[in-house]
Formats: C-alpha cells, structure tokens, sequence
C-alpha cells in the first residue's frame, strides 16, 4: 500500500482500543495503532497463545529468586516464578512438596 493509499484509509481502520494493545503489548497505558489485516492475525496469535497457555505453564515456566511472576524472556514463553507462588500453590491445592527436575 502506497502512502496516498493510507492517508485515504479512515482513522478509525487503523485504532486498536486499549484492551486490544494492552493484550497485545502487555502494557495498559499503550495505545497501538495496527493495519486492519493485522487485526485477524493478532486475534489468531491470541487465541493460539491461550489454547497452549497449560502446556507451556507445564513445559516452559522457570523458578526465579524474586517473588511474583513475570514473562520469561529468555525462552520466549511462560512465566518465571518465586518461592511465594510455589507456596500459594501449595496452600490451595494442599500439596506439601514441588519436585521439578531440569535437563543439564
């Protein structure tokens, strides 16, 4: 598309709401501003990423020191979690122990 071709485009094509760019972006306070042909794929990405949420929460979630959660970046994928989430886990589901093995 030729930039003549955009400005022609009605704005509103263009705005993704807020919830839409802070599920994208992670970030409330972020508006984004996506091509309408995105707008399908970015839904697809989303659903894709819920449907393999379990799987990677089983697969790919690493312990860290901090407390909370928070993205692991350095796979790409699931969380890394502290002692407090492990606890609170154990708590809600009364388990007393959490073994997990890890390949070296």
């Amino acid at each position: 598309m030729t930039l003549d071709g955009l400005a022609s485009l009605p704005r509103a094509d263009y705005a993704v709401n807020l919830s839409n760019a802070a599920a994208s972006s992670g970030s409330a306070s972020r508006r984004a501003l996506v091509h309408p042909a995105m707008r399908a794929r970015m839904a697809e990405v989303e659903r894709r990423e819920a449907a393999l949420r379990p799987i990677n929460s089983a697969l790919w979630n690493d312990p860290m020191r901090a407390a909370g959660t928070m993205h692991n970046k350095h796979r790409g994928t699931g969380l890394l979690f502290g002692a407090d989430v492990v606890r609170g886990f154990c708590e809600r589901t009364g388990v007393a122990l959490v073994l997990r093995s890890h390949e070296q």
